[in-house]
């Protein structure tokens, strides 16, 4: 088993930071500067910024994290465990860790990982991440990761000056307004993914495949749409299935196997069950008018 290595939460009082402890990779530190006594009565700020190479397998670990921090991913990959949802973060996509967040992440043993890493914090640290909806951690994929990291950048220039904590302040706002754009709401993530299985139903895809097309994981997936729709994904999409079979009944004599496989059945023994169960007859008899067609506006 690789060692587990531990990145030790931030010390509020002492604005302390623990350095990733791995001496098999290489870390390039942008700023790692302690704050000034007048820093901290500023509403939002950078307090840390870092550039980080890794290479091999390595776990780290945030336990209550006490800050908001911003991962963008530059190359590579890496993968987010909180305590809900397993994520990956690939090339181009941030991940944000909100405020008293249990999260470990690891790296891959073949992928080589760069990415950049801001800590944020304040004095009006709590609501501000709630307005920006950064009191959840997020996965996001990132419109234009090349504007984002100059933004990060030219943050961290400014954190060279110890006393341009007013200017840092301002562009630390700057950049959590533009990533909070850029986070979903609920509804955007729900429209994709009905999108993708009204083009999609036809084929053998599965939740996880959807979700990953989302950029969410399989759990949080399942809790938005069940929360949006009353129905779970799986029952969504059978529910898109059932209706496109309804219509190739009515409209063609193709054979039953035939429109099974044309609606994402593998298993035509399995569609004809699951349609008598829906309908209350076979497929067949469905066809042949022993029960009522649904209506008209069914997709």
């Amino acid at each position: 088993m690789p060692e587990k290595i531990h990145r030790q939460s931030l010390n509020v009082a002492l604005g302390a930071y623990d350095l990733y402890k791995d001496d098999s990779s290489r870390v390039q530190t942008l700023l790692n500067s302690r704050c000034s006594g007048n820093a901290w009565n500023l509403p939002i700020f950078c307090q840390n910024m870092m550039e980080t190479i890794r290479y091999g397998y390595r776990w780290y670990k945030h336990v209550r994290y006490p800050h908001i921090a911003l991962e963008l991913v530059l190359d590579g990959k890496m993968k987010y465990h909180s305590n809900k949802d397993v994520q990956i973060a690939e090339s181009g996509m941030l991940y944000i860790i909100s405020p008293g967040s249990n999260v470990s992440f690891s790296t891959f043993e073949d992928i080589p990982m760069h990415h950049l890493v801001a800590l944020i914090d304040g004095r009006n640290l709590g609501s501000i991440a709630a307005t920006l909806r950064m009191d959840e951690d997020h996965l996001i994929k990132v419109e234009d990761p090349g504007h984002l990291e100059e933004m990060f950048r030219k943050l961290g220039k400014v954190m060279e000056d110890e006393t341009s904590w007013y200017q840092n302040s301002m562009l630390t706002y700057e950049l959590l307004l533009e990533i909070s754009r850029q986070i979903p709401e609920a509804d955007d993530h729900f429209k994709k993914a009905r999108q993708i299985m009204e083009e999609q139903y036809f084929k053998n895809i599965s939740i996880e495949e959807i979700s990953a097309l989302c950029h969410m994981s399989s759990s949080s997936f399942w809790r938005m749409f069940k929360k949006e729709s009353g129905l779970s994904p799986m029952e969504y999409l059978m529910d898109i299935r059932m209706k496109k079979a309804v219509k190739q009944l009515q409209r063609t004599r193709l054979p039953v196997r035939r429109i099974a496989q044309n609606c994402g059945f593998a298993d035509a023994s399995r569609f004809c069950s699951l349609f008598k169960k829906k309908y209350g007859c076979t497929p067949e008899g469905f066809r042949n008018g022993k029960v009522l067609p649904p209506p008209e506006n069914a997709k």
